[in-house]
């Protein structure tokens, strides 16, 4: 924990404030659950943002960049995702049913690819539970780095 403190105070975590008088100093302190949960917060409020910006340019027909036949099931995508409810009880609050996950990994897999959120990267939301649960997975999996940090994750985790 301290050789992650150390690494963690050469970062620009200003991000991560939730109140305007919070310093970095204060953030350095947090517990490492703490961190995490504000930095997942950070990404999903990242995506909502994203996903806002895609409703609205896929309002009027002229300004439109989905077809019409895909317009319903993305509006639900991304309404879905613009309502995913931010990590406040912990870590294990949330994450059940994949929601979470998959729009933590679309806007990871984003930031890797140098794009915005496309709507193909929240397609999983429109699944079952456990069908969606088990698309989590995968996405995690293709955002591993390594080919044992793959093995570790399964459905049932």
């Amino acid at each position: 924990a301290i050789r992650t403190r150390l690494q963690f105070q050469h970062k620009d975590f200003s991000t991560l404030a939730t109140e305007a008088r919070e310093k970095l100093e204060d953030i350095t302190q947090l517990p490492i659950e703490m961190l995490l949960m504000r930095w997942i917060n950070y990404l999903v409020m990242d995506c909502k943002l994203v996903v806002t910006g895609l409703l609205e340019t896929n309002g009027p027909a002229e300004t439109r960049i989905w077809a019409q036949q895909d317009l319903a099931r993305n509006v639900k995508l991304c309404s879905i995702a613009r309502n995913v409810p931010l990590l406040t009880k912990g870590l294990g609050r949330g994450l059940e049913d994949g929601i979470l996950i998959i729009v933590l990994c679309a806007q990871l897999s984003s930031y890797r690819k140098g794009r915005g959120v496309e709507i193909e990267d929240l397609a999983a939301l429109d699944l079952p539970a456990e069908a969606r649960v088990a698309a989590a997975c995968i996405s995690l999996h293709k955002l591993a780095p390594t080919r044992a940090a793959r093995s570790v994750l399964s459905a049932q985790d």
